[in-house]
């Protein structure tokens, strides 16, 4: 999409440093922009650090957003609930040495979205998935184990700018069935979340206490959590918009992603006016369908215009 708008267009490998830096060079680019993949999220930051662009993002701190152990840490640090987890080294593994109860998630350490996450249920499946779900991390000595959260899954995506917090996406996530890696997969996300007078200061302060661990004074920051019975507990953060949050948060506030994050670069007062109103809407209810099919099996999806006037 961004192509239609860009002047000039390459089609390269995000992984090539030396032929991507020839590229800000000969460009005299001046900013990078990437905020809807964790992975290009990283690179960007990275790319700005090599080539000494300005980035919202620290480069230093970037792990912390990216390291599943060590966003663990900082969340501890910053005593905010995070789910018990344990790393899993490949080197040194015995199934004595695992602490975390059957079942648990396998995730791999660097990994993004859902990529290679497995529920195991038992030492049997543990040994079968390992070699798997290391395929889907860059860390591939380490995995990690992570308790199964039961209760209510919210998303939030923030904006962070001038100690502020403006909260862009606040909903209820839920979902069906389950996939061929026993999780079930989003169907549905309901916009606001029903505990959002509830725990919109606590996840204001939470959001707040990271920005400011990590550095960030203006730009997008998300979060995942988890809440039952009056406890939150916080699955992952992450220093880019939600990659679905492009096409639900115009309907829920009206707000362009891109365009936040083109006045972050050349035009910071615009964002002012922009974020100004941005929670009007909160009594606005909003709801996103996701329609999936199986590998292998074509659907006829000819009257989903029926869902229009809904």
């Amino acid at each position: 999409e961004a192509k239609q708008f860009a002047s000039k267009s390459y089609t390269v490998n995000i992984a090539d440093n030396e032929l991507i830096d020839l590229i800000c060079r000969e460009e005299k680019i001046d900013h990078v922009i990437s905020s809807f993949s964790d992975n290009l999220f990283e690179k960007a930051v990275y790319i700005s650090e090599r080539n000494h662009l300005p980035c919202f993002c620290p480069a230093d701190k970037v792990v912390y957003l990216r390291d599943k152990m060590l966003m663990k840490d900082m969340l501890k640090s910053l005593d905010i609930p995070t789910a018990k987890g344990q790393m899993l080294n490949m080197q040194e593994f015995s199934l004595e040495k695992i602490r975390v109860p059957f079942p648990f998630v396998l995730k791999p350490v660097a990994g993004w979205g859902s990529r290679g996450m497995k529920i195991v249920n038992n030492a049997d499946e543990l040994m079968s998935e390992i070699e798997k779900v290391k395929e889907n991390s860059s860390a591939f000595s380490q995995l990690m184990l992570e308790s199964i959260n039961t209760g209510y899954e919210i998303n939030v995506m923030s904006w962070i700018k001038d100690d502020n917090v403006y909260l862009l996406e606040f909903g209820d996530r839920e979902t069906s069935g389950k996939t061929d890696s026993k999780l079930p997969y989003l169907s549905r996300e309901v916009f606001p979340t029903i505990f959002y007078e509830e725990l919109e200061a606590k996840i204001k302060n939470y959001l707040y206490k990271i920005a400011k661990y990590i550095g960030i004074l203006e730009g997008p920051l998300s979060m995942q959590f988890f809440y039952s019975d009056g406890d939150l507990t916080v699955g992952e953060v992450a220093g880019r918009f939600f990659g679905l949050g492009q096409g639900i948060v115009p309907i829920i506030n009206g707000i362009d992603l891109n365009e936040l994050l083109i006045n972050m670069l050349y035009f910071p007062e615009d964002n002012n006016k922009i974020l100004k109103n941005v929670e009007k809407n909160k009594d606005h209810c909003s709801i996103a369908i996701y329609i999936k099919s199986k590998k292998g099996i074509v659907r006829d999806y000819g009257n989903l215009h029926q869902f229009r006037p809904v």
